[in-house]
């Protein structure tokens, strides 16, 4: 009975935790919920599940909001990761029964030219570029584990967001030097 009142209670893991929106959502989620930010140099999604599931386990949680992408997100070569760094999370989400939140991008979008898109649920995506393939395949990835494992998800598809605590967001610093 302790056990289960104790799992009542959320409890969530932030993979990209110390991104810029990552930073941003653990100090929300702090304020309400215990918190365990994971960076990139504390669990290597790429190389496996196990780090991820014993903090899981250690925490006790409940929750996993999946921001983490890999370093060089723009490039083909992240595709791969992208995929292989969901497969460990779904497998840590499945095998302790935890909830996730996938926080995807608009880049599923990228394809269509008419603007402004107004997309809703029900609009097909249509991604150009490697970061929304990426997304995109995430996505796919999700429903597909969802409806073997009973997984319980959800994922927001938000817009690229800059602002004062980016230092520099490569893709404008670098546009802006190439010009």
């Amino acid at each position: 009975a302790e056990k289960e009142k104790q799992r009542s209670e959320s409890r969530i893991i932030v993979t990209g935790g110390f991104g810029y929106i990552g930073r941003s959502l653990v100090a929300l989620f702090q304020t309400k919920f215990p918190t365990v930010a994971l960076s990139h140099d504390k669990v290597d999604l790429v190389a496996g599940a196990v780090e991820l599931d014993l903090l899981a386990q250690k925490h006790d949680a409940t929750h996993i909001v999946h921001l983490a992408t890999p370093r060089d997100f723009g490039k083909n070569s992240a595709l791969g990761d992208s995929v292989s760094m969901l497969k460990n999370v779904l497998d840590v989400c499945s095998a302790n029964k935890l909830k996730l939140l996938f926080v995807s991008s608009a880049d599923v979008f990228s394809g269509f030219v008419e603007y402004p898109l107004q997309a809703t649920e029900n609009h097909a995506p249509f991604p150009r570029n490697s970061p929304g393939v990426a997304k995109y395949l995430c996505e796919i990835m999700i429903r597909q584990h969802a409806s073997v494992h009973g997984l319980s998800w959800a994922v927001l598809r938000s817009a690229t967001i800059y602002g004062g605590a980016v230092r520099r967001p490569k893709f404008l610093h670098t546009f802006i030097e190439q010009v």
